[in-house]
């Protein structure tokens, strides 16, 4: 399962309840969906300043799916940015 709140995301094995796979949304953070960018059909690269994470669609709809809730993460974290970089590098406002 992934779960999508505020400037992150992450990915949650269901039957143990571990998460396994936190990304924060960082100064880096992409999405390339395209199929030249990332050249497959139906999957979603999401790139941070510590990893990639490549999401392979089963349908064209999940694709779109997928893609409309990561660029409202993304434009959520914009409307919300520090542009001063804080101690983790991070879109979150210094607390």
């Amino acid at each position: 399962w992934f779960i999508i709140k505020d400037i992150y995301m992450i990915d949650i094995r269901p039957d143990i309840h571990e998460i396994c796979f936190p990304m924060v949304v960082d100064r880096d953070f992409q999405i390339s969906f395209d199929i030249q960018n990332i050249g497959y059909d139906g999957d979603i690269k999401i790139i941070n300043s510590q990893r990639i994470l490549l999401i392979k669609c089963q349908t064209a709809h999940n694709c779109n799916e997928w893609t409309k809730h990561l660029s409202n993460l993304t434009e959520q974290v914009n409307d919300v940015v520090n542009k001063t970089r804080n101690q983790s590098d991070l879109y979150a406002p210094i607390r």
